[in-house]
């Protein structure tokens, strides 16, 4: 098989990465953004995967539900993972829908809304992913590994936050395109 992988970078700074595999049926698009738990201070860890969660929640012209939609209708698949150093807004479609991930894609990291209801009700969800991944020892022992090889390093925090910083996201507190206004944790 004879792969072309190309590498642009346009004058705005974006960096593209784009692969051809003819004969491919299925095109893969993703958004990679240099932000995630080690660029997070103390009193806002766990924004970067917060914030992760809130751009499926609905744009200006997009509900969530269409967001899912218009990517699943035509055969597709659209997810998102934080790690410690990147977020990564993806989907897979058929190839001739690539023009159509892009637009979803681009919505929704431009012109998401972070409606209080919605910061509400991910903060709880979220919270809920913390109090499972407590109860999942697999899960747990990596966090504590990490935690003890980086110790006060956001490298050695869990990418989801702690219950305390989650906890107090509130939607009269939370700008997506501003600093977080959030107290410090009480001793």
């Amino acid at each position: 098989m004879n792969r072309e992988v190309r590498f642009t970078r346009l004058n705005n700074g974006v960096r593209i990465v784009s692969e051809s595999v003819p004969g491919a049926a299925s095109v893969t698009a993703g958004l990679w953004i240099e932000n995630g738990s080690r660029y997070e201070s103390e009193g806002v860890r766990g924004v970067s995967h917060f914030i992760e969660h809130m751009l499926f929640k609905g744009t200006p012209t997009r509900s969530a539900l269409r967001i899912a939609e218009e990517i699943e209708s035509v055969g597709g698949a659209i997810n998102a993972f934080t790690g410690k150093e990147s977020t990564c807004y993806h989907t897979r479609t058929p190839a001739a829908e690539l023009p159509r991930s892009l637009d979803v894609l681009s919505d929704m990291f431009l012109n998401s809304n972070f409606h209080p209801d919605d910061i509400e009700l991910e903060r709880e969800v979220i919270l809920q992913e913390i109090y499972d991944a407590e109860d999942m020892p697999e899960d747990s022992v990596h966090d504590y590994f990490l935690e003890s090889y980086w110790p006060g390093h956001p490298l050695g925090w869990a990418v989801a936050g702690t219950v305390d910083t989650v906890d107090r996201y509130a939607a009269r507190r939370f700008s997506p395109f501003a600093t977080i206004d959030i107290a410090p944790i009480e001793s």
